[in-house]
């Protein structure tokens, strides 16, 4: 079964996972991280690139911040 979703409504579960992602509890991290990988093989090609190139963005200014 396919579920048939607006643009929002998948943009706005994408940024719920998002946040998700850093919760503080680890077993909802670890969900949200088993969602994360179903949707990038499943929903919206833009999303899924838009969301990887958001994080490689981010984790670079991390690791940029800890170098200096």
């Amino acid at each position: 079964h396919t579920f048939i979703l607006s643009g929002s409504e998948k943009s706005q579960i994408w940024q719920t996972i998002e946040k998700l992602l850093v919760d503080n509890q680890v077993e909802v991290r670890e969900h949200a991280a088993g969602v994360l990988a179903s949707l990038m093989r499943g929903i919206d090609k833009d999303l899924s690139k838009d969301f990887r190139n958001r994080s490689y963005a981010q984790a670079q200014r991390i690791l940029d911040m800890r170098r200096r």
